[in-house]
């Protein structure tokens, strides 16, 4: 918290009119004030982000608040909030941050694929599916999307159609342990023996 008051302190006197000779505009005064706001509301992002990653997801909740607070118009913590509230198991309220940070951004492959998995989790399967679908159109590269999306194929004895998707992540990311692992467990199940023991080598080569 410290250090926020001391960012705030620091862009406050970088953007104020201090060291400015002459007349600001108002456009000019509202600019500096949006550029202020916005350092805050990255900052604290930044922040819920490092307490997410280390598993303290209603710690994180309260940074990525802060954020919104500072730019409610800024899409990332509103995913990053939908993250931390589906790994707390609020499925619902999660799928609303997910939605509200498409709003801000409908090219938001991340926030579709995210809201997939809330989705999923509540067995709304054609609708996970649909925006499994969307992310991956949005962006070909999106390898975790292809993952999860294979996952959801798994999950619903498609075993092809999954061994397919994690064939795409692997490609994107060839370093992609889980994505092998899930393979490998699709091609015993299919009785694919051989290739599911190349798969098991790889991630022990990569590990």
């Amino acid at each position: 918290m410290k250090n926020i008051l001391l960012l705030i302190l620091f862009v406050f006197c970088k953007y104020s009119g201090f060291s400015q000779v002459g007349h600001n505009s108002d456009a000019t005064t509202a600019d500096t004030a949006t550029a202020f706001y916005n350092q805050i509301a990255n900052k604290y992002n930044d922040i819920g982000t490092e307490k997410y990653n280390l598993g303290l997801y209603t710690e994180a909740l309260n940074y990525y608040d802060s954020a919104i607070y500072y730019d409610s118009s800024f899409a990332m913590p509103y995913n990053n909030r939908g993250n931390a509230y589906h790994s707390l198991g609020q499925y619902k309220i999660a799928i609303e941050n997910f939605n509200h940070a498409i709003v801000l951004n409908p090219n938001n492959s991340e926030a579709y694929a995210n809201m997939a998995n809330s989705k999923f989790r509540l067995h709304l399967y054609e609708e996970a599916l649909k925006d499994y679908n969307t992310a991956i159109q949005l962006n070909p590269q999106n390898a975790i999307a292809y993952y999860n999306r294979g996952y959801y194929y798994m999950d619903r004895g498609l075993l092809e159609m999954a061994i397919k998707d994690c064939d795409s992540a692997i490609i994107i990311n060839p370093k992609y342990s889980y994505a092998y692992n899930n393979r490998a467990f699709d091609n015993i199940k299919l009785g694919y023996y051989k290739n599911a023991i190349v798969d098991v080598h790889t991630i022990n080569y990569w590990n």
